[in-house]
């Protein structure tokens, strides 16, 4: 070999451990991430029936009190509902339109984050997969060609395993993102229509004061 394919030969074969250290760290983060996303579904069930009593209140109510007492007694019976609780945080300063514009931006890239983390591994998992197939393939091909089946077989199942560990944790990291997914969009939905119930000021001038 030449002396710039040794150096690229030598620059793959030292990133293999990294490569496999980073796969365990991504299969381990996604493993805590479903536990954690695991949990949020079980208290998402069980405030489940208040929130959608509250979706409902909130459809057929007219009076912006009506709908801040609603909001208020919503956040007593769903202590772990995030969206709830996010309107209680502003429900005090509702009528103050910038600083509600401000948490609902805060609060709108934190569900964004809580997104995206899940699927930036579902993403960086399969590179780490391939990356950790054709590594050891360097090695085991010189094995192939100098007769040497251990070297080749121990390539072969680096290769392997590199590749089901990425895909698998990329899977997994998929369905988590989906479902987070899934529950931001009717989280952000109740929030802008709370809000929008809750600031709904009355314009109309009375008969009376038009007279005099």
């Amino acid at each position: 070999m030449g002396s710039i394919t040794e150096i690229f030969y030598a620059i793959s074969s030292a990133a293999l451990i990294p490569t496999e250290l980073a796969l365990l760290a991504a299969l381990a983060i996604v493993c805590v991430m479903i536990g954690r996303t695991l949990r949020d579904a079980v208290e998402r069930a069980r405030v489940a029936k208040s929130r959608k009593t509250l979706d409902h209140a909130l459809e057929i109510v007219d009076n912006p009190q009506s709908a801040r007492d609603l909001i208020e007694a919503a956040a007593k019976e769903a202590r772990r509902d995030p969206a709830v609780q996010f309107l209680a945080t502003v429900l005090p300063k509702i009528d103050d339109d910038p600083f509600v514009v401000k948490k609902a931006l805060d609060y709108q890239n934190a569900a964004k984050a809580y997104c995206e983390r899940p699927e930036r591994l579902a993403r960086i998992s399969p590179a780490l997969g391939l990356m950790g197939t054709l590594i050891p393939l360097g090695p085991a091909l010189v094995g192939l060609s100098q007769g040497d089946l251990e070297t080749l077989s121990g390539g072969l199942v680096v290769a392997f395993s590199t590749t089901v560990v990425g895909l698998a944790t990329a899977i997994l990291a998929g369905f988590v993102a989906a479902a987070r997914k899934r529950w931001a969009r009717r989280d952000l939905a109740l929030v802008s229509f709370a809000i929008e119930r809750a600031q709904k000021i009355d314009k109309t001038i009375p008969e009376d004061d038009e007279e005099k």
